[in-house]
């Protein structure tokens, strides 16, 4: 990102010294003391020390999505600089997960990004493809149509179904998140599961109208 200068590749760090100058106390222990410090206070050692900790699941999150280590690395930092910039948003949720979600955002716009630009580049007549190419094309049809899926799913199955594999909460985390009852997650991930699987079996039937999936 253009002007932006970093010791963690975001906002408003300087370069040319220690993040932490000598005789300043270490940042706070827990997550929620960090977030509070940075708003009240908006040094960016608070700031540096939130993406410490958050960053190897970011990133491991936009890896799953878009399966390059090159691009999620740079989605994971498009996700902080985002975070930093839009931090008087941020309530009602682990600083950790509220940015994984921003990943999760980019880094399905970048697979439908991708596929527009795939797509727009073929040749008309293509020459006969590798092997290793046709798998991996394969693969990403197949990666595209799941995204489709989950973005079609019922909104309380979406939600339950991504935090559930995507920020690999567990039921009761789920439940503190969002506010249901533990009852309510499972019968909304139950739900998402089966009409997740039965949008996939019925993804090759000719002629088959795009619809919204999983309100029942």
């Amino acid at each position: 990102m253009s002007g932006v200068a970093l010791t963690w590749d975001g906002p408003g760090v300087d370069n040319a010294g220690p993040s932490m100058p000598f005789g300043k106390p270490p940042p706070p222990a827990s997550e929620a003391e960090l977030v509070e410090c940075f708003r009240a206070t908006g040094e960016d050692r608070h700031f540096e020390e939130l993406y410490r900790r958050s960053r190897r699941r970011v990133l491991g999150v936009c890896l799953r999505i878009v399966g390059d280590l090159a691009c999620a690395e740079e989605l994971c930092h498009d996700a902080f600089v985002r975070a930093y910039e839009r931090f008087d948003r941020f309530e009602g949720t682990t600083f950790a997960a509220w940015v994984c979600r921003i990943g999760v955002n980019l880094s399905l716009n970048e697979l439908r990004h991708r596929t527009v630009a795939e797509r727009a580049a073929r040749e008309p007549e293509p020459p006969p493809a590798t092997a290793g190419g046709e798998r991996r094309l394969v693969a990403r049809e197949a990666l595209d149509c799941a995204v489709e899926i989950v973005d079609r799913l019922e909104s309380r199955q979406r939600r339950v179904f991504l935090l559930r594999h995507v920020d690999e909460l567990s039921y009761a985390e789920i439940a503190e998140r969002t506010g249901w009852s533990g009852d309510e997650v499972r019968s909304f991930l139950q739900n998402a599961r089966r009409n997740f699987r039965l949008a996939w079996e019925r993804r090759s039937e000719p002629g088959l109208p795009r619809e919204d999936v999983g309100h029942g």
